[in-house]
């Protein structure tokens, strides 16, 4: 089985580093020998090897195993050991599979079982990513030449994504497959650097005018179709613009499970964020800031618990309180495609400012009325022959928003003097039809729909996520 092959690599790679580090540094009083036994490498056995690689059959499995354990035992390098496995014809089962396999899982278990011997040791070693250098490393892994040594518990930042070492499957698979990097240590004390510091800043909200954006023309093209939703992942571009302007796409603080369920206790809002692959859930916590679309407003879909709204309905048996959290775990879990590991827990900043969705829909049409307003006084400064050009079109859009009259007015109106103030007040019309657009024009974080119980997160800044989240996606699950 896998997990012997993580046992024996594991074992291998940790009882060098500790004799090593015995060696180099003989007054450190540490173990007699290093222990496969602990609870921490047990665990990370358990969690790392489960059900990995399912396309394998039992019988290559032991077949695998048993070229892997024969190739640690002779000493033989990773490119010895994919050639024996490809002897398996492992590349009829798996096309192309098998130095993709044998990299990675040596690569892996290896950094993993030296980390494991250092730490057994009583040293306050620092440890040291090494990168191979040379064409097939990625850029992310050659910059790690120049991350300063950090203390032996604390987390590397690769690429904007972090883990204990090359190979860690904290990371994405996007950062560990295929990855040829080692684990090095400096005996030296560094002050540690933890993944995070916290708290991060919040950026606070306040009101924006559509003034300050710019390039109207390319929002127009880009502009959300009101109340309708978009499968497919669309972006909201003129969200993005604003929240570039806001600073709402700053990073959110990252804690542990333990603090995050402390944080909770003292929070009116938690909830849970479904969604379907490893890349998105990272960069839900460190990656760029994706402005979705949906049917109640654009932003940041999440499964909420009101905490005071659920007192006030009079929820608050310990029971009834855990079936209205399973409740919102099991829609988030949806999006998550029915995968745990794809749903982020987190709870709102307590100074998160939101509005109504039905606030907003009863602000939306008087924002709209004022818009055909201002139209009508800068349409009147346009030449007579401009005018008569697109009038028609004009027409329609103040009755309804379309696609296809969006498209035969940036058509028409391409050669037109002074147009891109029509294209202002279109973009803050139809924008307005966006009860998520509307609610960050008019300054809050966050817009909530009560009775679906969703909170639109638009300031990412407010959020606090668990750092777990993502933690046990398999490494060759292809979704």
């Amino acid at each position: 089985m896998l997990k012997n092959i993580y046992k024996d690599v594991i074992k291998d790679f940790g009882t060098r580093t500790f004799n090593d580090i015995q060696s180099k540094a003989p007054e450190i009083k540490a173990n007699n020998k290093f222990s496969l036994l602990t609870e921490d490498i047990q665990n990370y056995i358990d969690d790392v090897t489960a059900d990995k690689v399912v396309m394998i059959s039992e019988t290559t499995k032991k077949d695998i195993k048993r070229i892997v354990a024969k190739a640690i035992q002779e000493g033989k390098s990773i490119s010895e050991t994919e050639m024996m496995i490809d002897e398996l014809y492992l590349d009829q089962i798996i096309p192309n599979r098998s130095k993709t396999i044998a990299r990675t899982e040596v690569v892996s278990a290896s950094n993993y079982g030296s980390i494991a011997g250092a730490k057994q040791t009583t040293s306050k070693l620092n440890k040291i990513w090494i990168p191979t250098f040379d064409d097939s490393t990625r850029e992310s892994h050659l910059a790690m030449a120049n991350h300063p040594p950090i203390a032996l518990d604390a987390m590397f930042n690769v690429g904007g994504f972090y883990g204990q070492q090359p190979g860690d499957f904290a990371l994405p698979a996007s950062e560990v497959i295929n990855c040829r990097c080692a684990i090095g240590y400096d005996y030296a004390p560094v002050v540690q650097m933890p993944p995070q510091a916290l708290p991060l800043p919040e950026v606070q909200p306040r009101k924006i005018s559509i003034d300050e954006l710019d390039n109207y023309e390319e929002l127009l093209k880009n502009l959300n179709r009101p109340n309708f939703f978009y499968g497919g992942g669309r972006e909201n571009l003129v969200n993005k613009a604003l929240f570039e302007k806001l600073g709402y796409d700053g990073k959110p603080n990252v804690v542990n499970t333990e603090k995050l369920n402390e944080l909770i206790k003292e929070s009116d809002f938690y909830g849970y964020r479904g969604l379907p692959a490893m890349k998105y859930v990272e960069d839900l916590k460190r990656g760029a800031y994706f402005s979705g679309t949906g049917y109640y407003g654009s932003g940041t879909y999440s499964a909420i618990i009101n905490k005071k709204e659920a007192r006030e309905l009079g929820i608050v048996d310990e029971s009834m309180f855990d079936r209205l959290k399973d409740a919102r775990f099991t829609t988030a879990l949806g999006y998550a495609n029915e995968k745990e590991e794809g749903v982020s827990k987190f709870v709102l900043s307590k100074s998160f400012k939101y509005t109504t969705h039905e606030e907003m829909e009863k602000l939306s049409e008087k924002i709209f009325e004022k818009n055909v307003e201002k139209l009508e006084d800068v349409l009147s400064q346009l030449s007579t022959e401009d005018l008569i050009k697109i009038d028609d079109v004009i027409s329609r859009l103040k009755l309804s928003y379309s696609e296809d009259a969006i498209e035969d007015y940036l058509n028409i109106t391409r050669d037109i003097n002074g147009i891109d103030q029509v294209d202002k007040i279109l973009v803050e019309m139809y924008g307005a039809k966006d009860y998520g657009t509307l609610a960050i024009l008019n300054g809050y974080d966050g817009l909530y729909v009560s009775g679906m119980e969703f909170m639109i997160i638009f300031n990412r800044t407010k959020m606090i996520i668990d750092e777990e989240t993502g933690k046990k996606w398999r490494l060759y699950d292809e979704s």
